[in-house]
């Protein structure tokens, strides 16, 4: 899967519960659904590699990728449930709340510098995002 498709699905799962995103959302519930298809064992995730920067999870090519691309549907099935997942939870908080919420994830608390490597292998006690990217036990 390219990471068009993958931005696809979350603006797909937005255009559902019809809201608009900023292109800085459209970045932080990316984040948020390949951390969660990690966190789930999927096999698919958007490809990116997402780094510490001071307003949460950044990687500069989401704010290049083509907003409109065909997808396989039935392939990415996975991971298209994790976006919808996680747009349907995070989509109408705003952009300062929806930053805490990326800001507070493990990945970004284990990452101490700006443009540090996020690894979605991090966990935390305080998870912000763990309500929605933590399988239950």
């Amino acid at each position: 899967m390219t990471p068009a498709e993958a931005l696809q699905f979350v603006l797909l799962a937005a255009k559902r519960e019809k809201v608009q995103l900023t292109k800085t959302t459209q970045g932080r519930l990316l984040f948020l659904t390949d951390l969660r298809a990690y966190r789930y064992g999927c096999n698919l995730s958007s490809g990116l590699v997402w780094e510490r920067a001071e307003h949460g999870p950044y990687n500069k090519s989401v704010g290049l990728l083509p907003r409109k691309v065909d997808v396989d549907f039935d392939g990415h099935a996975e991971y298209r449930n994790h976006a919808t997942a996680v747009v349907s939870a995070y989509c109408r908080l705003g952009n300062e709340a929806l930053g805490m919420v990326c800001k507070g994830s493990a990945p970004m608390r284990k990452a101490p510098r700006r443009g540090d490597l996020l690894d979605l292998r991090a966990v935390s006690t305080n998870d912000t995002s763990a309500p929605v990217t933590a399988p239950p036990v």
